[in-house]
């Protein structure tokens, strides 16, 4: 299939990424699927609402299937350089730093610390009240990774790595990066 500029389209990443050229991204913004975790059973008045949830989430199968190691090395290939955005949960920002930062995807004779990495922390104002035994999940994180030469525009405004529900708009007004 031919893509064109500007345009969203609704396919199955896993192959739609393969009609894309290499080299030809300039910026990838993701949002993949969150792995969830109830962790011990819920207590309190919540308990069932925020099981139903889950359950909810889990029988869509948004909690399942993604196979990040099977497409962040098709979005390596597409970008022109490395400059991506992706928002995930704690319990993910490990296996994105090991991949980029780690460069699990290349030999380790071709390893080098070309690759910046940044987190921006989206404080929610309005969080699941889930704190059975554990902080609020008051925060989703956002990794950017970057490559030496890509440019990163924006001010001192867009660029504070810390930001508010009413900011949110800001930084997606911000991500037309350009090398």
């Amino acid at each position: 299939m031919k893509y064109e500029l500007n345009n969203i389209y609704c396919a199955d990443c896993y192959e739609s990424i393969k009609d894309i050229p290499d080299k030809s991204v300039d910026l990838i913004v993701t949002d993949p699927p969150y792995m969830f975790s109830t962790g011990d059973k819920m207590t309190g008045i919540f308990k069932d609402r925020s099981t139903r949830h889950f359950d909810a989430l889990e029988d869509t199968g948004l909690t399942m299937n993604y196979d990040y190691a099977r497409l962040l090395p098709e979005f390596i290939r597409v970008m022109k350089k490395i400059n991506i955005y992706i928002w995930c949960n704690k319990e993910q920002i490990k296996q994105y730093l090991d991949f980029f930062i780690g460069q699990a995807y290349k030999p380790k004779y071709e390893r080098d610390d070309n690759t910046a990495f940044e987190m921006i922390v989206w404080n929610k104002t309005n969080p699941i009240p889930l704190v059975n035994n554990r902080y609020l999940p008051d925060k989703e994180y956002c990794l950017f990774f970057k490559e030496r030469g890509v440019k990163l525009n924006g001010s001192y405004e867009t660029k504070k790595q810390s930001i508010m529900n009413k900011r949110m708009w800001q930084i997606k007004k911000n991500l037309n990066t350009r090398q």
